[in-house]
């Protein structure tokens, strides 16, 4: 064998040690991340089982926005006693998450088919993206968590301009970048 062969055998075999010996590496994420049990009050928040009651069940994804210490969860619920297929918007609170409220006045949307939203707020105002009847994504604002504004339904466009194709393609969730509200599709 040539010198530079046994500098690099010696230097291979030198890194292979240091990689079996040296400590294991801290966990990716932490535990209470990964290493959970369900939790045994589930569910945390269900339909009230009423017909009697606008949100008899809930349909689909709620969303949850944690502001000073205090939980808001907007939700969608109906009920098939009345024949009536829309869906409703209602909020409820809670103070750790486990324990929900349901707001006294709800529903607090009655105009709009209203599930699968997001909310983000920007300075004073709650934006809500949401999915409506037919799939059809709409944009609500706030002042007050609890009166909603339909904007009508965004005007969704792939990257060369044209019109998206009608159709479930929500996913209910948004962020902020570089100053603009973006909502997930």
């Amino acid at each position: 064998m040539n010198r530079t062969t046994i500098i690099a055998s010696l230097g291979l075999l030198g890194a292979a040690m240091l990689l079996a010996f040296r400590p294991p590496v801290a966990e990716e994420f932490p535990a209470e991340l990964v290493k959970f049990k369900p939790y045994t009050g589930n569910p945390l928040f269900k339909g009230t089982g009423d017909p009697a009651t606008w949100d008899e069940k809930i349909r689909e994804r709620g969303y949850i926005l944690r502001e000073g210490g205090k939980y808001y969860m907007w939700y969608t619920g109906y009920t098939n006693a009345t024949g009536e297929d829309m869906k409703y918007l209602g909020l409820a609170t809670s103070d750790d998450g486990l324990k929900w409220t349901r707001y006294a006045k709800n529903p607090i949307h009655t105009t709009l088919w209203v599930e699968d939203m997001c909310v983000l707020k920007e300075g004073n105002t709650y934006y809500m993206f949401a999915e409506s009847r037919d799939d059809i994504a709409h944009l609500l604002t706030s002042g007050d968590r609890v009166n909603w504004k339909d904007h009508g339904a965004i005007d969704i466009r792939l990257r060369n301009g044209s019109p998206i194709a009608r159709g479930a393609l929500w996913n209910a969730d948004g962020l902020e970048r570089k100053g603009n509200l973006v909502p997930f599709l």
